[in-house]
């Protein structure tokens, strides 16, 4: 058995949404934050969720992610500030 290593998930939803494959990067942005109990990338995961929502013109489910950007995690690496 492999121990489940989160980030990998937030790297393939990062690679899928490069190529434009929104759907499979919202799963793999999703399956990251269910399994993540950091606080690091949260804001990252949740701004990336909002752009492929956006790009996908569901403005709909898009606008709250925006809102969850400013209400979760730390802003200590990079990609979160």
């Amino acid at each position: 058995a492999y121990l489940p290593i989160p980030v990998t998930d937030n790297l393939l939803g990062d690679i899928y949404l490069q190529k434009g494959q929104f759907s499979r990067a919202l799963t793999a942005y999703g399956q990251f934050l269910a399994t993540y109990k950091g606080q690091n990338f949260l804001k990252d995961s949740y701004y990336k969720q909002f752009l492929c929502y956006w790009l996908l013109g569901d403005e709909a489910r898009s606008r709250p992610l925006l809102q969850r950007v400013l209400t979760v995690g730390r802003a200590t690496v990079e990609s979160d500030k």
